[in-house]
This record gives structure tokens, sequence and C-alpha cells, in this order.
């Protein structure tokens, strides 16, 4: 995952392993957060692995997903892709 941040002021770039934010136990920790603030919500830690196992199968077979791609009037950009 890549998050980039630029204005006049600031320059920022991020690099985070996608396959460590879709790990089983990043998995884990997700739903134990989900689970303690949208008791609602009733997804498990297999439920959300599967999921972030389907992000990884669909990047490597497409390439980049913009995740976010946002340009406003001061021209500031903000993009988050996978």
């Amino acid at each position: 995952m890549k998050i980039r941040i630029r204005s006049q002021k600031t320059r920022l770039v991020l690099m985070i392993p996608t396959r460590l934010l879709c790990s089983r136990m990043a998995a884990s920790i997700t739903a134990k957060a989900l689970s303690a603030s949208v008791p609602s919500v009733s997804l498990c830690s297999e439920d959300l692995y599967r999921i972030c196992r389907a992000i990884r199968k669909y990047r490597k077979e497409v390439g980049r997903l913009n995740l976010v791609d946002i340009q406003t009037a001061e021209g500031e950009i903000i993009q988050i892709s996978l």
C-alpha cells in the first residue's frame, strides 16, 4: 500500500507492504477491534483473512489499484493505492 500526500507545505509518502496489511495477524487484530467498537458487525478473523487473500490475488492479476485519488482546489493531492 502506498499513501501519498502532497501540498505546498507537506510531502509525505508512506509505503506499507500489502503482505503485512493482509496477514492473519492483521485480520485478527481488525476483527477484535471491529467487534469491540461496532458490536452489530459479525466478521470473524477468518472472514477478514479470506477478503485479504482476495485482495492480494486481485492485485497480483491486475497490478496497482487506486483506492483514493483526491485533488483539491488548492493543489493538494492525496492518493492511496494498493
